[in-house]
């Protein structure tokens, strides 16, 4: 949050539009962009391996659901496709959610 102040004299009413355009400049340059961070997380808890499935499964290749348990070669298939999804989101649609 940025709070900006400034007490205004008589003397400087000429100086006003400028002060208020340089503060309105210097809080766009301090609002976070909360989308990478949001859409990171949110990806990271929904495609952790053996959560709410698992590719490839520990039986014949195939996906588990709910299973809870993991493997080498799912880690390495859900790596790839959270920065896969992580890309696309962040990059390609554009995702931005700023806070003050």
């Amino acid at each position: 949050m940025y709070i900006h102040t400034h007490t205004h004299t008589p003397s400087d009413r000429s100086l006003r539009p400028l002060i208020v355009a340089a503060a309105a400049q210097d809080r766009t340059e301090k609002m976070a962009d909360w989308g990478p961070v949001l859409i990171a997380v949110l990806f990271f808890v929904l495609l952790t391996p053996g959560l709410l499935f698992q590719i490839p499964g520990s039986n014949r290749g195939i996906p588990e659901f709910h299973s809870m348990r993991t493997s080498g070669m799912a880690i390495f298939v859900h790596t790839l496709l959270f920065f896969g999804f992580c890309t696309i989101f962040m990059v390609a649609v554009g995702v931005h959610l700023y806070a003050d």
